[in-house]
């Protein structure tokens, strides 16, 4: 039985236990970087995705690359996207998209061409706000999202210079901020923590 049968079974069965441990059998035996991609976009294949991640029986890493590559061709994402446009709508979409923010979440992305969107959009992001502009309420999953995903990479994305500087002076402003009542830091901690370890900031003794 091949991977899509597997899918569509468990579309109609999606707490059937032995379809989640057939699936995780085959993708094991495939490998993350087989051909086992999708050429084009399947909304079938992103919806079992969302019920695979879900599941406590299967080894979410397992998904990582077949995710990253569905969600590449869903939103056209190449290596000429950039998330500093200023066309927000694939943002806002990205901030809802339940299958993109477990990606994030939950494993560590293994596609090359996903860590160069990663790490352009955290960029973007990160001096989104430090030029002052308020972010739409609907983009703020992205933040935590990004921070555990870094999280979760330890940190290997790579930083320009300019990233650097903008994170230390940022780091900076949080002590300050985090030592003052009344003050809501969620976001630009959150922004921090795309970078560095928040439990290794100097603002973290004031986090509680």
């Amino acid at each position: 039985m091949n991977f899509e049968h597997l899918l569509i079974e468990l579309q109609a069965s999606p707490s059937d236990v032995s379809l989640h441990q057939k699936i995780q059998q085959l993708i094991g035996r495939m490998g993350e970087k087989n051909p086992i991609i999708f050429s084009d976009y399947n909304p079938t294949v992103i919806d079992q995705l969302k019920i695979l991640f879900d599941s406590t029986l299967i080894n979410p890493q397992y998904l990582a690359y077949l995710s990253a590559g569905q969600i590449l061709k869903k939103y056209r994402i190449t290596p000429d996207t950039d998330p500093a446009s200023g066309d927000d709508r694939m943002l806002l979409r990205l901030a809802q998209d339940t299958l993109f923010l477990a990606l994030l979440e939950k494993v560590v992305n293994t596609h090359p061409e996903l860590e160069h969107f990663l790490t352009r959009l955290r960029r973007h992001i990160l001096f989104f706000y430090q030029s002052g502009q308020v972010f739409h309420e609907h983009l703020f999953p992205l933040l935590p999202a990004l921070a555990q995903q870094a999280f979760n990479n330890e940190y290997v994305w790579y930083e320009q210079e300019d990233e650097c500087e903008a994170v230390e002076r940022l780091a900076v402003q949080l002590t300050m901020l985090a030592g003052q009542e009344n003050n809501t830091i969620d976001v630009p901690l959150m922004v921090c923590g795309m970078y560095r370890c928040i439990a290794d900031l100097p603002c973290a003794s004031h986090l509680g």
